[in-house]
């Protein structure tokens, strides 16, 4: 196990599911004009989510797959 610190715009959601991601559901959509801040649950916990492309919304109960950017996920030393 590790632990890792991650960044809200360094979480990426694609509606469905994905090989090699994790599934998650989001709670929470909150539209916030250049933004959406998602809830999402998933087997990690809920995960904050900040979302730039607001052309696509993801709708609360939708099943997601969520991946990781390269930038923004540190390892957190013990």
């Amino acid at each position: 196990p590790v632990e890792l610190a991650i960044r809200p715009e360094a979480v990426e959601l694609s509606p469905g599911a994905s090989e090699g991601a994790i599934a998650g559901t989001v709670m929470k959509a909150t539209y916030l004009g250049n933004h959406i801040e998602y809830i999402v649950a998933c087997e990690l916990g809920e995960l904050f989510v900040v979302d730039g492309r607001v052309d696509a919304p993801i709708a609360p109960d939708t099943a997601v797959s969520i991946t990781l950017a390269e930038r923004g996920v540190t390892l957190v030393p013990d």
